[in-house]
This record gives structure tokens, C-alpha cells and sequence, in this order.
């Protein structure tokens, strides 16, 4: 138990990670913060996956770096929510992402999901119809992108799983090396002044990145996936709000408490295996 806890910590760290880049420097070149991230990542993987293979298709290659492009804008968007939308709305979105691979996987891969995952799916689609009737339109689409951006990604994940017989290092190693040379364009045609600091900011960002997923895969290896993944899912809801109100001094309203239960209910339901 003690890897699932460490992996929801990790996770839920991102985010608060985020929100004091941007608090300690208004004008924080995401960018070179991200490079920094993305070039530990990459290395890690790199390791990991020697020796690589022999071969790999044009089309693997384009996935992968298609993901990569995806974890930039989801990461853009993510950071982008957490300073208009607050950590806990922020952190429940990105876990409710889940929801397109998971459509995905009934649509096209004609998986059957129990009936308590499709319960789930119901919660949260009522959960985008009422939020946006409340929600300022500027920040809701920010919520919407952050929800696509990390729900393509998680798909595109999930495809490349089933098209290619590639370890999953080798795999990390493709999607974080598009991210990183992407990041390093951005950086360039930007002309942002590299900052040792931000880029040190970056690598820093880069540890609970990696030990998610580490801690993650460690805990499937001695606890049953049914307990694992709803309660990773809703243990990193639950940690992101907390860590809002207790270390951040954030305000929860009453109805964004009953929408943060609602949410946390419908990420239950749907990781539930």
C-alpha cells in the first residue's frame, strides 16, 4: 500500500509544484521550466529502455511524438487552469479525463465495461453540463481544454499499446523526447532567457513526474488492479483539494464542494475494474 500512497503524493505534488512556479515569478518561462522537466524524463527513459530495438516504424514514431505534443499541451493547460481554476478543480478534471480513452475503448476496441464504469461515465458528463452553465466561459474552456489535451494523450497511450510490441521505456523515451524537442523550439523561436533556476525548477518537476508512474506500476505488482486504480484516481482528488485548503488557503463554496464530491464519485465509478 505504501507504493499507491507514495505514487497519489507524487501526483498531486505536480500541482502544487505549478502553482508556486507561478506564484514566486509572474513572468515564469513555462517553457524553459517544462525543458527542464521534459530532458530529465527523457534521459530516465533512455536509460531504462537500453537496449533499444533493432527497428521501429514510421508509424510508431509519429504516434509517439503526436503524444509528446499532447503532454506539452496538456501540461500548458494544466498549469494554465491551476492559476484561474484553483488546484482542486484543476486536479478533478485531469482525472476525469479519463473518461475518453475509456469511451475510446467501447467505441473502438469494443471493450465491455461493467455497469458501475458506465455509471461513471454518466456522472461526469452530467458533471461538464452543469459546470458550464456556472462557470466563467474563459476559465470553463480552460477546463474543457485541459480535459481533451490529457484525454487524447491517455488515449493515444492506450493505441499505441495495442499497435506496437515496444517496451513501455522505449515508449516513455518517444513521447518525452517529442515533448522535450518541442519544448526547446518553443524556447528558441521564443528567444526566453534559460535561467539556470527555472531550468533547475524544471528537473525538480521532473522527479514526481517520473516516480508517479514508477511508484504506480510498483503498486499493481502487489495489489489487485481493482483496488489500485479507483483508488489512485480518487486518492489524488482528494489530496490535490486538500492541499488547496490546508497549504494554499484556497475557499470552497458549498457548490464547488457538492461538484468536487460529484467528481470524485464519477472517478470512482469509472476506474473501477
Amino acid at each position: 500500500m505504501i507504493w499507491l500512497l507514495l505514487s497519489i503524493i507524487c501526483s498531486a505534488s505536480i500541482a502544487s509544484l505549478l502553482k508556486y512556479y507561478n506564484d514566486a515569478d509572474e513572468k515564469l518561462p513555462i517553457m524553459v521550466v517544462f525543458f527542464g522537466n521534459y530532458f530529465l524524463a527523457t534521459a530516465l527513459s533512455a536509460y531504462l529502455a537500453l537496449p533499444f530495438p533493432g527497428s521501429i516504424s514510421i508509424s510508431e514514431i509519429a504516434l509517439g511524438s503526436s503524444i509528446g505534443i499532447l503532454f506539452i499541451i496538456g501540461f500548458l493547460c494544466y498549469q494554465r487552469n491551476i492559476v484561474v481554476n484553483g488546484i482542486s478543480l484543476s486536479v478533478s478534471v485531469m482525472r476525469m479525463s479519463l473518461l475518453i480513452p475509456v469511451l475510446m475503448s467501447i467505441l473502438v476496441f469494443k471493450e465491455v465495461l461493467n455497469p458501475l464504469n458506465y455509471a461513471g461515465v454518466i456522472v461526469i458528463i452530467a458533471v461538464f453540463f452543469l459546470m458550464g452553465g456556472k462557470e466563467k466561459r474563459s476559465n470553463y474552456m480552460w477546463l474543457l481544454a485541459l480535459f481533451v489535451a490529457i484525454g487524447l494523450s491517455d488515449a493515444g497511450m492506450k493505441v499505441f499499446k495495442v499497435i506496437s510490441d515496444k517496451s513501455d521505456p522505449f515508449f516513455l523515451f518517444l513521447v518525452f523526447g517529442s515533448a522535450l524537442i518541442t519544448s526547446i523550439t518553443v524556447v528558441m523561436a521564443r528567444r526566453s532567457k534559460i535561467k539556470p533556476k527555472h531550468l533547475i525548477w524544471g528537473l525538480i518537476l521532473g522527479i514526481p513526474n517520473q516516480l508517479t508512474s514508477l511508484f504506480f506500476l510498483k503498486s499493481l505488482d502487489v495489489l489487485d488492479a481493482t483496488i489500485v486504480y479507483p483508488t489512485f484516481a480518487s486518492g489524488v482528488v482528494i489530496v490535490g483539494i486538500a492541499t488547496d485548503i490546508f497549504i494554499w488557503k484556497s475557499k470552497i463554496d458549498k457548490r464547488k464542494a457538492l461538484f468536487l464530491l460529484i467528481i470524485i464519485i464519477g472517478v470512482i465509478l469509472i476506474n473501477i475494474r
